[in-house]
């Protein structure tokens, strides 16, 4: 795929971002400076193509984890729509970071791909890299991670140093926490292992651009525990690891209901 840089220094940029997490659709829109980006947000692979019928693109932030078509099925469809001999760069952004995944996406033409979270200053950095932008923006480095609930310069790093939009990513997360920790204890109770996965995969990305470095890393932990594919088709998903489900289970409990606490007393969630 042969891509120009598309950045000019009159105009806007117009972006499309496709995710069916909110939290994850404001941290880009806020982050991107509106001086240089016009952008437009998409909660699902439909919503998505009906944009890019109205809208001519110049960049598409894509997720690739979607309920009922994923980013990837998303892409396919909107070649169908885009004007002839024109193509949309999209980029694909992921928390699921397993090389397969990766070579699937190279192997259908899609060699653009990011995992979340993300920091603005990468985000940006690596559209630079591909040539898809020449962005004159001031970007500061990430933060290393660090082990704390939450941790304010890791926060300030990942938003590039916009407070502002750390205590609205803060708040955001504490919000989903407190409405969906519950819908969690749902489906695990039930064994609907898709459905938590999915929740689990946007919490990934939510807590890290909330600075909650720690709770990205159990809910990735819980995820990878969880029976997958083959195993629910087979109905013996948890045979012999019911323990390690249910400790990895509470010990992401645990760090979720501090880490609402530590919300509230970084006086972000308010």
């Amino acid at each position: 795929m042969e891509v120009s840089s598309i950045c000019s220094e009159r105009e806007a940029l117009r972006v499309l971002v496709v995710d069916d997490h909110s939290i994850n659709r404001a941290f880009l829109k806020s982050a991107m400076p509106r001086d240089r980006f016009h952008v437009d947000e998409a909660g699902s692979g439909r919503q998505a193509i009906e944009c890019c019928r109205r809208v001519e693109y110049d960049l598409i932030l894509m997720d690739l984890h979607m309920p009922e078509q994923d980013g990837l099925a998303t892409a396919e469809a909107l070649g169908a729509v885009s004007v002839e001999g024109q193509h949309t760069p999209i980029v694909f952004l992921t928390a699921d970071t397993r090389p397969a995944v990766r070579d699937r996406l190279r192997a259908r033409g899609y060699p653009f791909v990011l995992s979340k979270p993300l920091s603005v200053g990468e985000l940006f950095r690596r559209l630079k890299d591909w040539q898809l932008i020449d962005a004159r923006v001031d970007l500061l480095d990430s933060a290393p991670r660090s082990d704390k609930l939450i941790d304010g310069d890791s926060a300030l790093a990942t938003c590039n140093g916009q407070p502002d939009l750390v205590c609205r990513m803060q708040r955001m997360l504490a919000n989903d926490l407190d409405e969906r920790l519950s819908e969690l204890d749902r489906h695990v109770s039930r064994a609907d292992w898709s459905e938590a996965a999915a929740l689990l995969h946007q919490w990934m990305g939510a807590a890290g651009y909330a600075g909650a470095g720690r709770l990205a890393d159990r809910a990735a932990a819980l995820k990878s525990a969880l029976p997958q594919g083959n195993e629910i088709e087979e109905g013996n998903e948890i045979e012999g690891r019911e323990d390690v489900l249910a400790d990895t289970y509470f010990r992401f409990l645990r760090c979720a209901r501090a880490t609402r606490d530590a919300l509230d007393n970084s006086g972000t969630s308010e």
